[in-house]
């Protein structure tokens, strides 16, 4: 029984309760990859990678309600983005002293129609002479405000395995006033002052969580760049879409998020009652779309 007994050297006690506290607390799979270097170097890519994702959420963080009763600590999330999926078509009159003839035309906007990308022109017209507007058909986006929340949990959120070593210290907290997330690299510099016995363990366990906050953080930023694609199906078809840029500020996020936007992206002076809708987030309705404005481009030549 007396070889149960702590050591007495202080050397051999150090070591004995680091070896009895990494059985304990920091056990780990064989198979697991315990070389303290390989580590290190993964962990600052996958600190870097985080980092610039967490930079680009931070900006769209709408509200954060955290249940500090929760056993977890639970932290939920919610991001706003503006939604430019919706394309509009509309009739409008301008003051003019002269106009052409007006061709009476309408579409449909239902896509379950499939001979919708027909659009009929009523071919009667009237003296413009007497007229003074000029009618004009205008696309715009309503731009409209969409929120999404998500369980962050895991960026305020360390493992008992590895809070009992080092205490982690917050960034952005200010969002507002609440804490959106560990400063993770100040998190493994810290780490770094363990000895190399509890290192090579803690790293392992380190890894785990930071790829789990890399899955959060990839669920967020696929969200986010929802934006990101519409914009660029947008450019495709419309060329410039520079009117959209002065929706960009996120400093009244209250008021951003109550109201939607029209923005116009083209205008088309050319005669006839045109309404309709477009779902550009849908293939079908891209398509339809870019029908529609041929049609117009066409119609717009024969009145030249």
């Amino acid at each position: 029984m007396a070889s149960a007994n702590p050591p007495d050297d202080p050397q051999e006690y150090r070591s004995h309760v680091r070896q009895r506290i990494l059985e304990k607390s920091l056990s780990i799979p064989n198979d697991k990859q315990s070389d303290i270097d390989q580590n290190v170097r993964e962990i600052r890519a996958v600190l870097k990678t985080n980092a610039e994702i967490l930079d680009r959420c931070i900006p769209s963080v709408y509200s954060c309600s955290r249940n500090q009763q929760s056993p977890n600590n639970s932290l939920k999330t919610t991001f706003f983005m503006r939604d430019f999926n919706l394309v509009n078509i509309s009739h409008e009159e301008s003051p003019k002293t002269k106009r052409r003839k007006i061709a009476h035309a309408s579409s449909s906007s239902s896509s379950d129609d499939s001979s919708s990308d027909n659009f009929d022109v009523d071919t009667s017209s009237s003296d413009s002479s007497t007229s003074s507007t000029i009618e004009k058909t205008v696309i715009s986006i309503i731009s409209r405000p969409t929120t999404k929340t998500f369980n962050t949990s895991v960026l305020i959120n360390v493992p008992d395995t590895l809070a009992k070593f080092i205490r982690p210290t917050f960034k952005y907290a200010n969002v507002p006033g609440r804490k959106v997330s560990i400063d993770y690299e100040e998190y493994f510099d810290n780490s770094l002052t363990l000895h190399d016995d509890v290192l090579a363990r803690y790293l392992v366990h380190l890894k785990e969580h930071l790829m789990s906050v890399q899955v959060c953080l990839g669920e967020i930023d696929t969200w986010l760049m929802g934006s990101d694609e519409s914009r660029r199906i947008l450019r495709e078809i419309f060329g410039d879409i520079s009117c959209l840029d002065t929706d960009t500020t996120k400093s009244d996020k209250k008021r951003v998020y109550m109201n939607s936007m029209t923005h116009v992206l083209k205008e088309f002076i050319v005669s006839g009652d045109y309404n309709a809708k477009f779902d550009i987030s849908v293939e079908k309705e891209r398509q339809r779309l870019k029908k529609f404005i041929e049609f117009l481009s066409i119609n717009l030549d024969s009145e030249s």
